[in-house]
């Protein structure tokens, strides 16, 4: 069993690539092996609903659209004829929610397919005015999951949410695969070094639901299980130093300047100077250790320049199984594989870890 998930950025217009590389939707299910495809961001209206994606050949489509606007939103779920049992666009079970086309559940009788469009919070320089949105409709989706996994709801055929809450009747749960565009990044392994930090784009209490999605669920991230975090020369006996974690993040890296066109050619120890002296250190000093000089120590408390070693290992990390789902547009930082992960593909403990797929396409289709 494979699942896929891909934030497409309008299904219509990828469905027309789609259609002319691998010949229909049923096509490229084929291409990837896989038996359910979860779109993000379909971007289409019921109305506008086209014959070739409102009855794929050999596939059940289940939709869930935005009904506040056309051109919005909205996920799909396409499964292989037979593998459903049923379905519901209005998981979520608010109006202020479910509107807007974000959530379609699918039931496949040993567990559910929950795919999903969480909403942006907003542009930080904007100050993100729909965060609290977004946080409300985080905590609704975290409870219904919950409710699912335990069995305290089910998903009726005529695609109703029913509880189960008489007494003497049996919960009956099923594990989970939790996939799609979670507009969230989990750590800062999920974003580009040089670019920022997750504590910086994303509040504490957006990553802290996504680690509840984990333990409170009993999830793994499937992605980090097919690709781990990568080692580089810039970790010191396997972890990377104080100076690149947490709210220290984005302060040191983005001190340091534009990376040369040429890896070739070592930077001029000029520019390491500069760097050093917008961090505030004398050139050759440990960032988060000022009072020790470069190479000191030992072990995890050997004391290193951190502006060299960003510096050196920048492309490094990009090309050593970095791997992301979004990246600005604007400056074409795809090309340089410049993004931040905010895609997963969340697998419940209980099922096979081979079950879960990351659709890994080299071409720049949706996001």
């Amino acid at each position: 069993m494979r699942v896929v998930s891909w934030n497409v950025n309008s299904l219509r217009t990828t469905a027309l690539e789609l259609e002319r590389v691998y010949g229909s939707m049923l096509g490229f299910l084929n291409f990837l092996k896989a038996d359910i495809l979860c779109f993000q961001e379909t971007k289409i209206g019921e109305d506008k609903l086209e014959k070739a994606l409102a009855r794929p050949d050999g596939i059940e489509p289940f939709w869930s659209f935005c009904k506040l606007r056309g051109g919005y939103s909205g996920v799909a779920t396409f499964a292989r004829q037979g593998l459903t049992w049923a379905s519901c666009s209005k998981l979520m079970e608010e109006e202020e929610f479910d509107n807007e086309g974000r959530v379609v559940a699918t039931d496949h009788g040993d567990f559910y397919v929950v795919n999903v469009y969480i909403p942006n919070g907003g542009d930080r320089d904007n100050g993100r005015p729909r965060l609290d949105y977004k946080l409300r409709f985080l905590s609704c989706l975290l409870d219904k999951l919950k409710q699912l996994k335990d069995g305290s709801i089910v998903i009726s055929q005529s695609g109703e949410i029913e509880r189960c809450s008489e007494e003497g009747v049996e919960k009956k749960g099923k594990p989970i695969v939790f996939c799609g565009d979670m507009n969230i990044a989990l750590s800062p392994k999920d974003v580009y070094m040089l670019t920022s930090d997750p504590y910086f784009s994303y509040s504490r209490e957006e990553i802290q639901w996504m680690k509840s999605v984990i333990n409170e669920l009993g999830m793994v991230d499937s992605h980090r299980c097919f690709f781990p975090i990568p080692s580089c020369s810039g970790l010191v006996d396997g972890r990377e130093p104080p100076s690149l974690a947490g709210d220290n993040f984005l302060k040191y890296s983005s001190l340091v300047p534009p990376i040369p066109s040429s890896f070739d050619t070592p930077p001029q120890e000029s520019q390491f100077t500069t760097a050093s002296k917008w961090a505030g250190v004398e050139e050759g000093r440990c960032l988060n250790k000022p009072d020790m000089q470069d190479g000191e120590g030992e072990g995890f408390n050997r004391c290193f320049c951190c502006v060299k070693q960003i510096w050196l290992d920048k492309d490094k990390l990009a090309l050593n199984g970095r791997r992301y789902t979004c990246w600005d547009t604007r400056t074409e930082a795809r090309s340089r594989n410049e993004g931040v992960r905010i895609d997963y593909v969340f697998v419940s403990r209980s099922l096979p870890l081979a079950m879960a797929g990351v659709l890994d396409t080299r071409r720049a289709w949706g996001d």
